[in-house]
């Protein structure tokens, strides 16, 4: 009997006409949950939040792969926290969309997923700190180290998986990983993540502490059509730390982002494969990613130096790495320490392939010398690697010589690499517009003009009734919008 009545309650709430609700505390410390409405929050339905919260708790949200619940932030909602302990919580969530959300000055971890939280999605969120008011604390922490909660222990719900972060902007932290994913361990495996769209700047360091956009350990990372600019920029930062913007230890796709101006590696990564979960034998592809502006180190470093806990712990082996059709633009040799190369790959690992890499301008300053600094491609920095295989990589004194416009980043139409036979594998440009028919290019990151989307920002909302529902509609800064109702 209770069996029958669990399976008319839920088929009850699968059939419930999705709602609206305007959530009713203003300010605090809140937990949302299926509680913070009458009746309780259910899949398909929408919370509007608004007010000024020194953290936001979500608990329990539990929505369907076709009906996620929604949790949309007005233009009035803001979390701002002088404390480094007010840290916002998240556990046994699912199918939950955040959208809009906005911190301001928050000294503490924004979003700190602590257990049993999968199909996540933060859409169109600000991370924003002043100058002089700059966090040390991470936007989205995967983890909980006093706990053991999310062991591997051979199911994936002791796992974090499919998250999504897009069209977000982060600016203003220090000495932390804005995204940390996971430990060197079994806990808290992360698999699946996307971010996409989404705008990294101003992280830096004040002490001898490593800043960057991502760290720890991830399996099918998705980075795309991303802007990282000004890690690690500032005068004197760099010269306490060897940083990078990514900074990871598992396989997935880098491609189509816009590296800008740092002292740090755009990507500092160990290839692994992962055999705990069917689907995460690799590979790492790094590709059509344009760089621009390095002041130290090489653009892409794949070093498995670092991965005999992964190893150990997971099982791990090193997995195959493919980085092509890259864009590099003006190294510049600022380093304070030894392993600077300013090449397009610095070289530590096993089974990797370099192909159709453009380097533009290397070493900026000091005598070009493409013959006595191979090319620029690869830095063998600790000699030969098994499985190493390379092709097509091109090297040009100037701009003008490769044929590039840096104004717009685009190819001129008698640039050299420009070609009529095309052996990119890739389908699309850097802002992901499909290639034209009939100009093709065989090298570098660029075609056409390239510009990465800005992420979206929240331009007004507008609520109206239907047929007495309450209907809320966002405007977006890039021209659309998103309807709940």
């Amino acid at each position: 009997m209770h069996r029958l009545l669990t399976a008319v309650a839920l088929l009850l709430a699968l059939a419930a006409p999705a709602r609206t609700y305007v959530y009713g505390v203003t300010g605090g410390g809140p937990t949302i949950s299926p509680a913070s409405t009458s009746p309780g929050l259910q899949p398909g339905d929408t919370l509007l939040v608004g007010g000024t919260y020194y953290q936001l708790n979500f608990r329990g949200l539990q929505g369907t792969v076709d009906k996620l619940i929604y949790v949309v932030c007005l233009p009035s909602q803001l979390v701002t926290s002088s404390a480094a302990y007010t840290a916002g919580e998240w556990s046994d969530c699912a199918f939950v969309k955040l959208v809009a959300f906005r911190s301001v000055n928050n000294l503490a971890p924004v979003h700190w997923i602590r257990a049993r939280c999968h199909d996540l999605t933060f859409d169109g969120c600000t991370y924003l700190n002043d100058r002089g008011r700059y966090s040390d604390k991470q936007v989205w922490l995967f983890d909980d180290k006093y706990s053991t909660a999310m062991t591997f222990d051979g199911t994936k719900a002791t796992t974090f998986y499919n998250v999504t972060i897009v069209n977000c902007r982060v600016s203003g932290f220090r000495e932390t990983n804005v995204l940390e994913l996971g430990s060197e361990g079994k806990r808290s495996v992360c698999t699946d993540f996307t971010v996409e769209r989404c705008s990294f700047r101003n992280l830096t360091s004040y002490a001898a502490l490593i800043p960057g956009v991502l760290g720890g350990t991830v399996f099918n990372l998705g980075f795309r059509y991303n802007r990282v600019d000004s890690v690690l920029a500032d005068a004197g930062a760099y010269q306490r730390v060897h940083a990078s913007a990514l900074t990871g230890y598992g396989n997935g796709e880098v491609a189509y982002n816009v590296f800008e101006t740092m002292y740090a590696n755009p990507v500092r990564w160990n290839p692994l494969t992962w055999a705990g979960l069917p689907g995460y034998a690799g590979p790492l592809l790094v590709h059509d990613n344009l760089v621009h502006g390095l002041l130290s180190y090489d653009a892409f470093e794949l070093n498995n130096n670092n991965s005999g806990p992964r190893i150990a712990a997971l099982g791990c082996d090193t997995a195959a790495t493919d980085v092509y059709h890259n864009t590099v633009v003006r190294t510049t040799r600022m380093s304070y320490n030894g392993d600077y190369h300013g090449y397009v790959v610095g070289l530590l690992a096993h089974k990797v392939r370099v192909r159709y890499n453009v380097i533009v301008d290397p070493e900026h300053g000091t005598t070009y010398d493409p013959a006595g600094r191979l090319g620029y491609a690869v830095a063998f920095i600790s000699g030969d690697q098994p499985g190493f295989d390379s092709a097509g990589n091109r090297c040009f004194p100037t701009a003008a010589a490769a044929g590039l416009d840096t104004a717009g980043w685009q190819l001129t139409a008698l640039s050299p690499l420009v070609d009529a036979v095309d052996v990119s594998p890739s389908t699309q440009d850097l802002d992901g517009v499909a290639r034209p028919q009939g100009l093709r290019k065989d090298r570098g990151a660029l075609e056409r003009p390239a510009a990465v989307p800005p992420s979206r920002r929240l331009l007004s909302v507008v609520t109206t009734t239907d047929a007495g529902q309450l209907v809320v509609t966002l405007l977006w800064s890039d021209g659309t919008s998103s309807v709940y109702r």
